[in-house]
């Protein structure tokens, strides 16, 4: 931990091409063979998670409710909450990768570093919930006042497109503003005196371009995952069509935990990605540098 008050700017420009060619070389080439140990524990965690609630709320894995809208409820809530665990427990150890090279273990302790990098998640996702609902509705009294009409079958073109940029930029200024304060989590991962000022101050100037990174970054990898899952996906929908009778409860089953499986492999490879670019862009704008 070091003593010294961070930097009040950040210190350098965040490249994007070269922070994007790194966290792909840091993750697919020079890390590649830490990663299954650093996923260990939050793989199975996670998997666990998900068949539990498979069991308790089953009509939300059936095949046919799996096209369906979804209707976020208390379950929803609580599951969301509950994969915050894996998901900190990975990041904390791949952010300490990535910063003092500490090697992952199967078997990580949760220490105080996870209660700090757990309660800032809270913090942020909270904050963007309430920054989704708030310029959401200030979105949508914008278009009420231009004569849209919001609601009903037929919506006029241009009120269609108005609204499909509304949206864009509202995650774009969602995705600004929690980006702007992500330097928190590296911070928090190796016990820095750190707060969301600091990561606000170092980062003035660097929100467009993280978004620029994050993006090109996440692109490919939720491409192969949508591919994947869509395949899998439809065998499920076959399995279903072809058979109606119970004896196909174990196939539907089956499938089901390998598309999860699919799922969360692909997903701690994107957050790997995501971690490691602001584990690099945290070291590039603030400068830090570990404590001999």
């Amino acid at each position: 931990m070091s003593d010294t008050a961070p930097p009040q700017a950040p210190v350098a420009l965040l490249p994007i091409w070269g922070t994007v060619k790194a966290s792909y070389r840091s993750v697919l080439v020079e890390n590649l063979g830490r990663l299954p140990k650093a996923a260990f524990a939050p793989f199975v965690l996670s998997l666990a998670l998900i068949l539990v609630f498979a069991l308790l709320f089953p009509e939300q894995f059936e095949p046919a409710a799996l096209g369906e809208e979804p209707h976020p409820g208390l379950a929803d809530l609580v599951s969301a909450l509950l994969g915050l665990v894996p998901y900190v427990l990975f990041a904390v150890t791949w952010h300490r990768l990535m910063l003092l090279g500490a090697a992952p273990t199967w078997l990580p302790s949760w220490r105080r570093r996870h209660w700090r990098f757990l309660g800032y998640s809270l913090v942020l996702f909270g904050l963007a919930y309430l920054l989704l609902i708030a310029l959401g509705l200030v979105g949508t009294v914008a278009l009420w006042a231009l004569g849209g009409e919001l609601t009903g079958d037929e919506i006029s073109a241009p009120m269609a497109f108005l609204s499909a940029a509304a949206a864009l930029l509202l995650g774009l200024i969602v995705a600004w503003t929690v980006l702007r304060l992500s330097f928190v989590f590296p911070a928090a991962a190796v016990d820095e005196r750190y707060g969301l000022g600091d990561a606000w101050r170092q980062t003035r100037g660097q929100g467009l371009r993280l978004i620029a990174i994050l993006v090109l970054i996440l692109v490919p990898v939720y491409a192969a995952l949508i591919l994947l899952t869509g395949l899998i996906g439809f065998a499920i929908g076959l399995a279903a069509h072809v058979s109606h009778d119970h004896a196909s409860e174990p196939v539907g089953l089956a499938i089901f935990l390998l598309s999860a499986s699919v799922g969360i492999v692909l997903g701690y490879i994107a957050l790997a990605l995501g971690v490691t670019m602001i584990s690099t862009a945290f070291r590039t704008c603030s400068g830090w540098v570990p404590q001999e």
